[in-house]
């Protein structure tokens, strides 16, 4: 069972709490990727069109929607930033990120939990 970060806990022991989406860091791209796939081509179309310079996606986990995105659209037209609160996550972006040489138009950050959100 994972355990509830509070925010004014520091990022090492935050680090150290194991929760679900560690645990599905090294298989979330293939297991959820294909299931989002419709509505990130929906999202796709809508943000290639609006031209918009800057896009930030929260909760990004691997980052594949953002690496995608910089694929899709030309270097100067937008910066692309994920921010996640999972660590495993953020590794895999990264390196993602490194690999398809994309390090000019996105950027992946950790983010502090917060376990308490109103919308």
């Amino acid at each position: 069972m994972s355990k509830a970060v509070k925010a004014d806990e520091t990022k090492e022991e935050e680090a150290e709490i194991p929760d679900e989406w560690t645990a599905l860091a090294n298989t979330y791209t293939a297991t959820f990727v294909p299931a989002f796939a419709t509505i990130y081509e929906a999202v796709f179309e809508l943000l290639t069109k609006d031209s918009p310079e800057k896009i930030l996606d929260f909760g990004c986990g691997p980052g594949e929607p953002c690496l995608t995105l910089a694929q899709r659209m030309p270097s100067s037209a937008v910066k692309l930033v994920g921010v996640d609160s999972t660590p495993l996550m953020l590794d895999i972006a990264k390196k993602r990120l490194q690999e398809r040489q994309l390090t000019n138009q996105a950027s992946f950050h950790h983010v502090r939990r917060d376990v308490t959100m109103e919308i």
